[in-house]
């Protein structure tokens, strides 16, 4: 995973603190900007986008926070790495990346299919 994005994560896996302040920052203002640039002229859009890329890294933390198998970890990375950009990451997209990875990977060791 590229470490910037994990140290993105961190302030959301680890909760309060000076540093970790500092981090959600950096991470709000990641998110912001490419809001921002992707919603140039659509206020409304932006504020969107905003929620929409605060919730879903809320919910990557939570899963990053939960106990991963290997493959799991694997999965997160490959998502995070797909879906990076140089400021920040997409987090709905990393998001939605990995639950339909789970989803796909679940249903595999259902069938008895997973190496």
């Amino acid at each position: 995973m590229p470490r910037r994005l994990l140290l993105m994560l961190v302030p959301f896996i680890l909760g309060a603190g000076a540093a970790v302040a500092d981090e959600k920052t950096g991470a709000m203002a990641d998110i912001k900007a490419n809001c921002k640039t992707e919603w140039a002229t659509d206020y409304s859009m932006q504020e969107y986008c905003i929620s929409q890329q605060v919730e879903a890294i809320n919910a990557v933390s939570k899963i990053y926070k939960s106990p991963l198998s290997f493959d799991e970890k694997g999965m997160m990375d490959k998502c995070l790495s797909e879906w990076s950009k140089p400021r920040g990451a997409d987090w709905t997209m990393v998001e939605y990346c990995y639950n339909q990875q789970h989803e796909r990977h679940l249903n595999e060791l259902d069938l008895g299919t997973s190496s």
